[in-house]
């Protein structure tokens, strides 16, 4: 793992990714900074929030990411 990238709506998944962040010494990206921070191809962590059923900025997380 090279970092972890988060979505958020209401800051609860900028929230744990920081925590994780601190627990684990990896980066914390938003989506938008990701995609100018990280090259592609490389493991990341994706948290986001969900809504419908589904995880909010995860198929574009695994459009330019390994997660």
């Amino acid at each position: 793992m090279e970092a972890i990238i988060y979505t958020k709506n209401t800051g609860s998944a900028e929230q744990y990714a920081k925590i994780l962040a601190q627990e684990t010494g990896l980066p914390a990206y938003s989506m938008k900074e990701a995609q100018k921070k990280i090259r592609p191809g490389v493991d990341v962590i994706c948290l986001g929030w969900i809504m419908a059923g589904t995880i909010k900025g995860y198929s574009a997380a695994v459009r330019h990411y390994q997660v």
